[in-house]
């Protein structure tokens, strides 16, 4: 593992020490409050929570924070992976997503007041009102005394910058995989082909293939 793998899933570990309690509280929030991805889930919209409940995303988000998985091209929940191909990063689609389940919270809060539902509401908003906080942008900071290239790294404690850094090892690994596949399957083939010519001509596999160079 490279000096920049170890720093990143060092960082991995971190934002799930430091940050996972506080959305897996949030999706307890959001499904006691009945919150849809869509709507508040009032009234005759309910049926879009039952469809869709907001903390299927957040819970997509938490276990998306990590290296232990393939690289998400496509998700039902809008969530993929960064890729060097584009600029989409799901750190900033999750963020759209806690403003508008923000709003939604607040509906629920005007219509129910002090209930159940209303307080879980209310709760809900106050997590992300502190996530939306601890997840936005920070400026990199790199002190001079870590080193040239220690500085040089990406700053991982920034949510942004962690997950497009996530999505990038995802996708360089899924190509190393389809490289390595692509040329077992090329030998494979080659050997097939050199056992079914020495099997024709009766003679040994490399004396078939020396033949053949020559």
């Amino acid at each position: 593992m490279s000096n920049q793998e170890t720093i990143l899933d060092k960082a991995i570990q971190q934002f799930h020490n430091d940050l996972a309690p506080g959305l897996n509280a949030l999706a307890d929030a959001l499904d006691e409050a009945g919150i849809s991805h869509y709507s508040s889930g009032c009234g005759v919209k309910k049926v879009t929570f039952d469809i869709f409940p907001a903390s299927l995303y957040v819970r997509d988000m938490i276990n998306m924070v990590t290296l232990q998985r393939n690289h998400k091209s496509r998700s039902d929940t809008g969530l993929r992976d960064a890729t060097k191909y584009g600029d989409f990063n799901p750190a900033n689609q999750f963020m759209q997503y806690l403003r508008r389940w923000s709003g939604f919270a607040e509906q629920v809060m005007q219509g129910e007041g002090d209930s159940a539902r209303g307080i879980a509401a209310a709760r809900a908003k106050l997590i992300m009102a502190e996530l939306m906080e601890e997840l936005a942008p920070k400026q990199a900071a790199r002190s001079s005394k870590l080193g040239t290239k220690v500085a040089s790294l990406p700053n991982y404690d920034d949510f942004f910058v962690l997950m497009h850094s996530i999505g990038l090892y995802l996708e360089s690994h899924k190509l190393q995989e389809t490289e390595h596949r692509t040329v077992t399957k090329q030998q494979r083939l080659k050997q097939n082909y050199e056992r079914a010519l020495a099997a024709a001509t009766g003679k040994k596999i490399t004396e078939t293939t020396d033949k053949l160079a020559a």
